[in-house]
């Protein structure tokens, strides 16, 4: 991992803190972090998707200050899964990768 992706996802973190509040709509606010998880777990493989969730899932777990584990766990199935359904995936189509994002963060 780069320097560059690191200080991205540290960003990230300090953004799902911050601006996520304020986007909630009844009480529902987006999971970046989850999110991203998925995004970069479809741009690569299975285990660097898996291990991109799991240091996404212990950055939020810490900042979270509880939960460490569940974090720890669903973001790095998140990322895991994302990167085993890359080869079922169509890159062609626009919707597919949200259409992924929106199947695993309800998974």
């Amino acid at each position: 991992m780069t320097l560059s992706l690191g200080v991205r996802l540290f960003l990230l973190a300090a953004l799902q803190g911050t601006l996520t509040p304020a986007l909630c709509v009844g009480g529902v606010a987006p999971d970046l972090l989850l999110t991203s998880a998925i995004l970069l777990g479809m741009s690569r493989d299975p285990t660097e998707g898996a291990v991109l969730g799991w240091m996404l899932g212990f950055v939020q777990g810490t900042l979270h200050g509880d939960s460490l584990g569940s974090f720890l766990v669903s973001r790095t199935l998140a990322g895991g899964l994302a990167g085993a359904l890359r080869p079922a995936i169509s890159h062609d189509h626009p919707l597919a990768p949200s259409l992924c994002v929106l199947a695993l963060t309800f998974a």
